[in-house]
């Protein structure tokens, strides 16, 4: 089976207006991007379903609105945040069901004003009542450990937390997005950390280590990661969340071997 991958148009095709990208990364094949906040909501819901439609491409996931201030990379882990997160809940769940996206993502925050166990508290809570709040809707929530290199103070930054925390949180519901370059860089090898967590996994995203850049430029065993991925026959998605080298956004040949043969012309740029 083949893998699929979309492309995070916060990250690629830097060089063009974000509402340009959708066409850029269909004309390299891709069929689905990804976003990390302030982008999609600025249009409103119908217009980035449009924008999705027009040029067939699939939404994976959405990202819930982040805030501002100490909420800057979320507001999830915060106690004096509670209704806000509520308020990105139900902004990224209209934007999900417009865009037909499966999944919803929240992010942790930081918590570094705020004692460890009053912010797990409220993460805990503010994920269960999310949960619920999604899976109303019929989407799943899914949550994202952050490395301490990039968020230095973000409150979830290890996968062993995160399966933690949502077993804490008493939901079945409630998903992994395994970032490969994050979990490299907190955790030690990703690849050995894949197998284990394969079952909690609903995202992939991928950078290389250690200047998050396309994935063959740094230390990675992406050729083994992806191998396992195809083996496992993961459906889920892959988010390319990386910075292009020198702006080459279509530069997409370490894909090639896994992209579906239908796209594999566009790839190699044949």
């Amino acid at each position: 089976m083949t893998l699929r991958f979309a492309a995070n148009l916060s990250f690629m095709f830097p060089e063009l207006a974000w509402e340009r990208r959708f066409a850029a990364a269909a004309g390299c094949g891709f069929t689905g991007v990804e976003f990390n906040p302030p982008l999609p909501y600025e249009v409103a819901p119908q217009a980035f379903a449009r924008m999705l439609a027009d040029h067939g491409l699939a939404c994976p996931l959405v990202v819930a609105p982040l805030g501002t201030g100490a909420a800057a990379f979320g507001h999830a882990c915060l106690p004096s945040e509670r209704a806000a997160f509520a308020a990105s809940i139900d902004t990224a769940i209209e934007y999900a069901l417009a865009a037909g996206a499966p999944l919803v993502h929240p992010s942790a925050g930081r918590a570094t004003s705020v004692p460890h166990g009053e912010a797990e508290a409220a993460y805990v809570e503010n994920l269960a009542w999310a949960a619920g709040q999604v899976a109303s809707a019929g989407l799943k929530l899914c949550i994202e450990p952050v490395c301490e290199f990039r968020a230095p103070g973000f409150f979830l930054s290890t996968t062993t937390q995160a399966i933690d925390v949502i077993g804490r949180s008493g939901s079945d519901d409630i998903g992994l997005i395994f970032d490969v370059f994050h979990v490299e860089k907190q955790e030690g090898s990703a690849l050995e950390r894949l197998p284990e967590l394969l079952p909690r996994i609903m995202h992939v995203q991928v950078s290389d280590t250690p200047n998050r850049n396309r994935p063959g430029l740094g230390d990675i065993d992406f050729a083994s990661i992806f191998g396992l991925l195809e083996r496992d026959g993961y459906s889920g998605w892959i988010g390319c969340e990386y910075s292009p080298e020198r702006g080459q956004s279509d530069d997409l040949d370490w894909a090639a071997p896994w992209w579906p043969d239908n796209n594999n012309d566009r790839v190699r740029g044949d």
